[in-house]
This record gives structure tokens, sequence and C-alpha cells, in this order.
């Protein structure tokens, strides 16, 4: 009687320890996409068990029993979002290397000719020959005096320096007077002296003698100065005559002998040039 109820007890026992061990189900019902996410859930704890693509939830005892479960990996795009607040504005970047020079371009059209400029001064060193004076032919003058032989009135318009030239064929005409003497005289409009040349100075050996002079010189500054109680005239530099109106005139004088009778000239000729003075 005591074996009878041995037996069935162990039998018992052996019957709940076999209905305790766990059963395995298909994977995943038939699902084996390797692009989800597989999971087993317990169908009691409810506790979610991820699993792999080949692996399998329990299926019994009915107290571990799992559930299979999968989803995407990467759910569908949501709806875009709204704008966010415009950043700070960043800071300024460093400058880049200057880049090579681009190959020159071709030559434009020639432009319309500009308006024609204002004209320009006149230039210096110029030169510019006055008309001479007619000639004179047997000429008395008066002995042991300044005699004026001719005259010429020169306009002036620009800075300038006159040469002067005379020519004259002296005769004591019998008189003692063998000394001659010839230049040019430059004075302004008021009258007043400012210029003159260097004389021209001849000795004759004889009073029937016929003697031709001449001279050719630039007018010279005059400088006046007074030695004891006489004026005297010396000459500076060139004479640069400024804009007015000038007399040019022809001088003789004659001496030597008592001053009588009256000498004579048997030509007399003057002319000048006027030269454009450097600045």
């Amino acid at each position: 009687m005591r074996r009878t109820v041995a037996r069935s007890v162990f039998v018992a026992i052996a019957a709940v320890a076999v209905s305790a061990i766990p059963t395995t189900a298909t994977a995943h019902g038939g699902n084996n996409d390797p692009n989800v996410v597989h999971a087993c859930i317990g169908k009691v704890s409810k506790v979610v068990r991820i699993v792999g693509v080949n692996d399998s939830c329990i299926a019994s005892p009915p107290i571990a029993a799992e559930t299979p479960a999968h989803w995407s990996i990467e759910g569908p795009a949501g709806p875009q979002g709204l704008q966010g607040p415009q950043g700070p504005q960043g800071t300024q970047g460093v400058i880049g290397p200057a880049g090579q020079a681009g190959p020159a371009g071709p030559q434009g059209p020639a432009g319309p000719a500009g308006p024609a400029g204002p004209a320009g001064p006149a230039g210096a060193g110029g030169i510019n020959q006055a008309s001479g004076g007619g000639m004179s032919l047997g000429l008395s003058i008066e002995g042991c005096a300044y005699n004026t032989i001719d005259t010429q009135t020169i306009t002036v318009t620009a800075p300038l320096k006159i040469l002067g030239s005379a020519n004259a064929s002296y005769s004591p005409n019998g008189t003692d007077l063998r000394f001659f003497a010839m230049w040019l005289e430059l004075s302004d409009a008021n009258g007043t002296l400012v210029a003159q040349s260097r004389a021209a100075q001849t000795w004759l050996g004889s009073v029937d003698t016929v003697t031709a002079s001449s001279l050719t010189d630039v007018l010279r500054t005059v400088n006046r100065e007074l030695f004891e109680g006489y004026e005297y005239v010396t000459l500076g530099g060139d004479y640069v005559a400024t804009p007015g109106t000038y007399t040019l005139r022809m001088m003789t004088q004659n001496s030597a002998g008592q001053c009588l009778g009256n000498p004579y000239l048997w030509s007399a000729f003057m002319s000048y040039l006027t030269v454009g003075a450097n600045p």
C-alpha cells in the first residue's frame, strides 16, 4: 500500500516539472525582416525583450509566454517644424589672398575730341624785325652840340629787348670838328631816358675827310651818377622794355675845335630789332 502512494506522488511531481519547462514559438510569427526591430512582450509580466531576426519568443508555460512584436527602425517623416529665430552674426573671416591679374581687355573705341583749350601765353625768345627809318642825305648838323638825327616810335606788348643799329657818313665840312660820336637813346612815354647803346666814336685825320661810322648794340639800362655837381650816365645790363610806348632816337655829337661852322652828314640811317626777353 505504501509503495503505491509513493509512486503516485512521484508521477505527479514529474508531470508538474515537465509542464514548467518553457517552449518557444516560431520567430515573431514568421516575420524575419532585418529592417525592423524584433521584440517579445511577456503576456503576464509585460516585459519587452529585444531579440534578433532569427530568435523566437517563449510560447509556454502560460506564466512565461511572450507575444512577438516588431516595429520599423525608422518611423515616417514628421511634419516640418517652425522656423527658428535668426542666429547672431558671425565674426568676419580673414581676407583671402589676392587673385591673379586678369588679361587685358580689348581696346575701347576712340572718344570724341575735347573742346579747344585757351590760348597759351606768348613764348619768349622770338625775334621780330621792325621797319627801319628812312635814310637821310645831305644833312647839316650843329657843331659842338647833341643832334637828333632820326626818331622812331616802338610799341611794346610783351617784355622784350631792343637791338638797335645806326650808320652815318660824317664830314667836318671845312671845320676843325674832327671828333664824331654816334649812339642810340630810348625814352619811355613820359620822355624819361631809360636805355642807351654804346657810342661809336671816330677821330678824323683831316678836316676834308669823310668817314663812315656804324654801330649795332642791345640797348642797356641807364644809370645816372652825380660827380662834382655834374650828372654822368653809365650803362648797366640789357634793358627789358615792359608793355608801353617808347621813342628811339639816333644821336650824334662833334667837337675838338672852335665850334664854328656846321659839319655835314652825307647819309644817316637807323633801324632796330625787338627780341623777346626770357623770363
